[in-house]
């Protein structure tokens, strides 16, 4: 009997050694995981303060860019409009000039018709010779 009460003991103290080890890794794994959690809020954390730290120096880029944009089409606006002036008085200039001077008018008109003829007879040519 002695034996048996041996044999009771030495498996109580297997499966106790056992229970130790299994409560020992199941510490050290909730421990990882508070370290691992911990871990995460904290790279969580810094990204929302890089976020933050980052929204004003974007925001003043946007700000910027569009500032830029917007001078960018007055621009554009004015030098359009200065352009329509100066086409309007040269189309002005030209309307004074013929009414003024009607025969003189149709005879810049008739060279400069005679002229562009000339030349597109000349380049008519040159491209049948070439062929």
């Amino acid at each position: 009997m002695n034996s048996n009460r041996t044999s009771d003991t030495g498996s109580g103290s297997a499966q106790n050694l056992s229970d130790q080890v299994r409560a020992s890794g199941d510490r050290a794994v909730d421990r990882m995981t508070s370290a691992a959690n911990h871990a995460l809020d904290t790279v969580a954390d810094k990204a929302d303060e890089l976020s933050d730290a980052a929204k004003p120096a974007l925001n003043r880029m946007l700000n910027s860019g569009n500032k830029i944009a917007h001078q960018a089409l007055d621009a554009t606006r004015d030098a359009t409009g200065q352009a329509k002036k100066q086409v309007s008085r040269a189309l002005d200039a030209c309307e004074n000039y013929v009414s003024e001077q009607p025969l003189r008018s149709v005879a810049i008109a008739a060279a400069a018709g005679a002229a562009i003829t000339a030349l597109v007879l000349l380049a008519r040519s040159r491209n049948r010779r070439t062929y």
